[in-house]
């Protein structure tokens, strides 16, 4: 008997670890962004790069190197090398001065966010996974071959507004 474990994705160990990494940084994120940041930069051997630094990395332009709709700049970009791919992380701030992280990755797990209630919704044109994050919400959508997952963002309303600007970019 061979183990295939890993070739589809992570061990349910690394599974589990991951999403409790991943609920230490929602539960810091509202009230300390870059605390937040910083965090996941060091457990994930992050490495702040700009839109030619993340195609050396990753082997592909992140989808916001084409801007973001307004209201949002990019704060920065960084690449991190997490259990279930190596992918792009983009600090967004809203003009208001709150943030949003899009995550861009090569798969679709939503067992990010452990057991949190899920919905599936459509935005724009596309079927979005949204989970419920207390005081925001995560959305996860295919975009092209990868999967974006945004973080903080405020509601399904926004989220379409996100999907439908990166469609056209």
């Amino acid at each position: 008997m061979h183990s295939h474990e890993g070739e589809e994705g992570m061990s349910a160990e690394h599974m589990a670890e991951f999403a409790g990494v991943m609920d230490d940084y929602l539960q810091k994120l509202p009230s300390d962004p870059d605390g937040a940041e910083q965090m996941l930069l060091t457990k994930y051997d992050g490495e702040k790069v700009d839109a030619e630094g993340a195609v050396k990395l990753v082997g592909y332009r992140p989808i916001v190197s084409g801007g973001l709709p307004e209201g949002y700049s990019l704060a920065s970009t960084s690449v991190l090398k997490m259990p279930c791919c190596t992918c792009v992380k983009a600090v967004c701030k809203r003009s208001d001065g709150s943030t949003l992280i899009l995550f861009e990755h090569d798969d679709e797990e939503t067992a990010w966010f452990g057991d949190r209630r899920q919905s599936m919704a459509t935005c724009g044109d596309k079927d979005c996974c949204l989970v419920d994050l207390d005081s925001s919400i995560a959305a996860t959508w295919k975009q092209g071959s990868r999967s974006v997952t945004a973080v903080g963002v405020r509601d399904q309303d926004e989220v379409t507004k996100l999907v439908t600007w990166l469609n056209k970019s």
